[in-house]
C-alpha cells in the first residue's frame, strides 16, 4: 500500500471516529437535557403550586389574576371529595383512595399536572443532578395539614418546553452542520485524489505521447529504406529468397500500420464532420466485407448524425477485426437508434474478455492478445468522444463480446435531422 492510500485510509477512519463520537455525544447531550429540562419543569410547577396552595389557605380563596400561569387548581378530602376548583380541576377525583404516597405529574400539551397528598415531598426534587429543594424545605404549606388532603394543580410550562425544544433543535442542527462538514471533507479528499490521479495519469499521457511521437518519426524512416531494399532484392535474388524478402516486407507494413496508428491516436481534433445517414456507414461495411460480416438491416427513420465518415468507419473496422479474431463465426454488426442519436453494435460468439481486464480495456498498451499492440481500442475510444459519442463494452447475453459505438443526432436550430430515409434489407 502507498503511502497517498494509506494517508487517505487513515483520514476516512479519523471521520468515521469522529462522526461516531459525535453522534454518541449528541445522544447523550439530548438525554441529559431532556432529564434536566423536566426537572426543572417539575421544580418550578411545584413551587407555584406550593405559592397558590399557601395563598389559598391564607386569604381562604384563590385570585386566578394573581397566578396566570395556573390553569387550574382544586383541593380534595382525602377520598377525592372537593372542597374547592378553578380552571381546569376536576369536580372529584376519582380513585383518590389509590394515589401513590407522592402522587403524580403528567405533563401534556406545554401544561404539566401535580396531583400530590399534602405533606409529601416530591421524590424528583431530590437526587444528584437535579434542582430539589429537598423533603425537609417543603414542609412549609404542604406540611402543615389542614381540611385539605390532597391538591391539584395545572400549571402553564409551555415556554419552558419551547425552550427546551429550541436547545434540543439546536444540538441537532449543529450535529447535522458537523456531519455535513466531515462529508464534505471526505468527499473534497476522494475528489482530489481522484483529480491528482487524473493529473498524473493525464502526465504519464503526455510523456508517452511525446515519447511515441518521436519513436513513430524515427522508426518510419529506417521502415521506408528497408521497404525500398526489399524491393530491390526481390529482382536480384533467386525464387528460394524471395519468400523470406516477402516475410520481411509483412513484417514491415505491419511496423508501418503500427506507427500511423500510434499517430492517429495522437492527433486530435473532429477530423472533417459532415452529417451523414448512419444507413449509407452500415452500407459501406456491409460492401466491404460481404459474407464475412452479418449485417442487420437498419430500422426506418433514423436521425442523421454529424461525424467524419471515415473515423466512424475506422472505429467498426478495428471492432470487426478483434471480434473477427475472437471467434471463427462471421460477428454481427446492428445500427438502432437511441436516445440521443444512434448506435453501432459490434458482435461475437467468442470467448469474451476477462473480467479482470475490463477496467482496463480502453487503456494505451493494454491488450490480451499475443501480436497486439493495445492500440485499437484506445484509439477507437478516443475517435468516438472526439465526435461526441461514447463507446463501451459489456458480455453478450448469447456469449461473447458486445460493443457499442453511440453517436449523438445532428441538430439543426434545436431540432434532430432525420435522414428521411426508410429502412433497408439485406441487399440495399
Amino acid at each position: 500500500m502507498t503511502g497517498r492510500k494509506r494517508t487517505a485510509r487513515a483520514v476516512l477512519a479519523l471521520a468515521a471516529v469522529a462522526v461516531l463520537l459525535s453522534v454518541s455525544f449528541a445522544l447523550v447531550f439530548i438525554r441529559r437535557e431532556i432529564d434536566r429540562r423536566r426537572a426543572e419543569i417539575e421544580f418550578r410547577a411545584f413551587r407555584v403550586m406550593v405559592g397558590v396552595l399557601e395563598s389559598y389557605r391564607s386569604r381562604g380563596g384563590f385570585d386566578p389574576a394573581d397566578w396566570p400561569e395556573v390553569r387550574g387548581f382544586g383541593a380534595y378530602s382525602g377520598v377525592g371529595i372537593c372542597e374547592f376548583a378553578h380552571g381546569s380541576a376536576p369536580a372529584a377525583l376519582a380513585d383518590a383512595e389509590r394515589l401513590p404516597p407522592y402522587g403524580f405529574t403528567r405533563l401534556s400539551r406545554g401544561a404539566l399536572t401535580i396531583v400530590r397528598p399534602l405533606g409529601a415531598a416530591p421524590p424528583m426534587m431530590d437526587g444528584p443532578g437535579r434542582p430539589g429543594l429537598g423533603p425537609r424545605r417543603m414542609m412549609g404549606p404542604m406540611g402543615r395539614r389542614g381540611p385539605e388532603d390532597i391538591v391539584f394543580a395545572e400549571i402553564d410550562v409551555s415556554p419552558l418546553v419551547r425552550r427546551g425544544r429550541f436547545v434540543i433543535f439546536g444540538a441537532v442542527l449543529t450535529l447535522a452542520v458537523f456531519l455535513g462538514v466531515v462529508a464534505s471533507l471526505v468527499l473534497s479528499l476522494r475528489r482530489i485524489d481522484a483529480y491528482r490521479e487524473r493529473e498524473r495519469s493525464t502526465a504519464r499521457l503526455v510523456q508517452l505521447g511525446a515519447a511515441a511521437r518521436t519513436l513513430a518519426h524515427e522508426i518510419k524512416n529506417p521502415l521506408g529504406v528497408i521497404r525500398v531494399q526489399c524491393a530491390t532484392l526481390k529482382r536480384t535474388v533467386g525464387e528460394g529468397g524471395r519468400r523470406g524478402i516477402e516475410v520481411i516486407e509483412e513484417e514491415t507494413e505491419r511496423l508501418v500500420g503500427l506507427t500511423d496508428r500510434i499517430r492517429d491516436f495522437l492527433q486530435s481534433g473532429e477530423g472533417q464532420p459532415v452529417a451523414v445517414d448512419p444507413a449509407d456507414l452500415l452500407d459501406r461495411c456491409r460492401a466491404r466485407y460481404g459474407d464475412r460480416v452479418s449485417v442487420v438491416p437498419a430500422p426506418a427513420g433514423l436521425p442523421t448524425i454529424r461525424v467524419d465518415p471515415e473515423r466512424v468507419l475506422q472505429v467498426l473496422d478495428n471492432l470487426i477485426s478483434n471480434a473477427m479474431d475472437a471467434d471463427s463465426r462471421p460477428p454481427e454488426l446492428s445500427l438502432e437508434r437511441t436516445k440521443g442519436g444512434v448506435s453501432f453494435s459490434v458482435r461475437d460468439r467468442g470467448p469474451g474478455v476477462p473480467e479482470e481486464a475490463r477496467a482496463r480495456l480502453f487503456e494505451p498498451f493494454f491488450t490480451t492478445k499475443a501480436r497486439g499492440s493495445g492500440i485499437g481500442l484506445a484509439l477507437s475510444q478516443r475517435l468516438v468522444e472526439q465526435a461526441g459519442g461514447e463507446l463501451s463494452y459489456r458480455p453478450s447475453p448469447e456469449g461473447g463480446s458486445l460493443f457499442v459505438a453511440e453517436y449523438p443526432a445532428a441538430v439543426s436550430g434545436g431540432v434532430v435531422t432525420d435522414s428521411g430515409k426508410g429502412g433497408v434489407d439485406g441487399n440495399r
